[in-house]
């Protein structure tokens, strides 16, 4: 069994005449230690996919399985729980706080939690070594390159230890070198066994997956 399993995902957006079907019956799947693509045009469904599966949105039809359990949408307390612990986000444009140094951007979804303030230290310097970026604890987004700061946005969803990353176009505002080295950093993190999912347009992005999965007007291709 698939530690992440998505089944026949429904989503209308609107009512009557102006109602839009974003999702149309989409099934995706994604193990432990696999890094899967989501490809597809322009209004294809693939963020709305991405809401859907990191509980920022319920859906109209269908199931969403983690680790065998069902992702209860009815359940706000859960689903929280859920948000908070299992997922890790990671935006095409970064997302930080520009009035937070970059420590505490990444200690934040920590602090959210409630934990210690020495483990919140623990992990966030941590967080931020492995992404090669301890130097920069201090400094503020504005103070840092594009391919610095999408690093400190892959600390802040590491920094739970999130079980799921779904990351929306990642290199989408990066130039073609710095985009390669963001894959880089995404294939050693297949190695730490975390499920990720990846948006992107970028055939060579999704060269560097394992699989890809193809959406087309709200359907599976």
């Amino acid at each position: 069994m698939a530690y992440l399993e998505a089944k026949e995902i429904r989503k209308t957006f609107g009512k009557g005449d102006g109602a839009v079907q974003a999702l149309r019956g989409v099934s995706l799947t994604a193990d432990k230690g696999e890094i899967v693509a989501v490809m597809g045009k322009s209004g294809s469904g693939k963020s709305t996919l991405l809401n859907i599966l990191g509980g920022l949105m319920t859906m109209d039809g269908g199931t969403l399985s983690v680790d065998g359990r069902p992702v209860d949408f009815e359940n706000r307390r859960a689903l929280r729980s859920y948000r908070k612990n299992e997922i890790g986000f990671i935006l095409q444009y970064f997302a930080l706080i520009d009035d937070m140094n970059i420590y505490r951007n990444v200690s934040l979804p920590l602090r959210y939690q409630g934990m210690r303030s020495a483990e919140i230290g623990r992990r966030t310097r941590t967080a931020l070594e492995s992404l090669g970026i301890a130097e920069k604890a201090r400094a503020y987004p504005s103070e840092l390159s594009g391919g610095q700061q999408q690093r400190a946005a892959i600390a802040r969803a590491l920094v739970k230890d999130a079980r799921i990353i779904l990351a929306d176009e990642p290199t989408g505002a990066l130039d073609e070198p710095t985009g390669a080295e963001v894959m880089q950093i995404f294939l050693k993190l297949r190695q730490k066994d975390r499920v990720i999912l990846i948006v992107t347009h970028d055939e060579k992005v999704a060269g560097c997956c394992d699989r890809t999965v193809r959406l087309k007007d709200g359907r599976n291709m």
